[in-house]
């Protein structure tokens, strides 16, 4: 310990007896030292990442991912509403537009069936400020999972309006026959 205290003496000694450019220097030689020395622990910690990355990982698959494909594809058509279902959820999306203050003149409906789907579409212009047509669409997504947003048409008439038109395509993906 003696001889650390008589070190920190001479360098104390040192430091005094050089002037302030040289004691800035050797403070900026240190932060330099110390600055390379955090670059490079960074760049192994970056290099070790690497190698970990780059190694295969075998993870263990569920049983349910190994079942057939053909069981897996009826699986997903089974997660789909009934195609019976259509005209309620249609009223339910319109009553939503009704609850939010969204103003509509009509709603046109198409349906297209596919194997073992049906899409139900609904073409609905509607007419409310932006942040109802966003709540609108919002509470739509969340409440009807099968259902997406197709094509969406904003047009304001005036600047100084609060009000906008907003065209949209909405599709229901539905499971089973056409109902009607």
């Amino acid at each position: 310990m003696a001889g650390l205290g008589k070190l920190q003496q001479r360098a104390a000694f040192v430091l005094h007896q050089i002037d302030w450019q040289a004691q800035l220097g050797l403070v900026m030689l240190l932060a330099s030292c110390l600055l390379g020395l955090d670059l490079i622990l960074q760049w192994q910690q970056q290099q070790d990442l690497l190698a970990k990355l780059a190694q295969p990982q075998v993870k263990s698959q569920p049983q349910r991912a190994q079942s057939h494909p053909q069981n897996t594809v009826q699986q997903f058509y089974q997660l789909l509403p009934k195609a019976s279902q259509a005209d309620a959820m249609s009223a339910s999306i319109l009553h939503t537009a009704d609850g939010l203050g969204l103003r509509f003149e009509r709603a046109e409906f198409s349906t297209a069936q596919l194997p073992n789907l049906v899409q139900h579409q609904i073409k609905l212009p509607v007419r409310g400020s932006y942040m109802q047509i966003r709540q609108f669409l919002n509470a739509l997504l969340n409440a009807h999972p099968t259902l997406a947003l197709m094509e969406l048409q904003v047009r304001r008439e005036d600047v100084f309006s609060d009000s906008v038109q907003a065209n949209m395509v909405l599709t229901l993906y539905l499971r089973g026959e056409v109902p009607w």
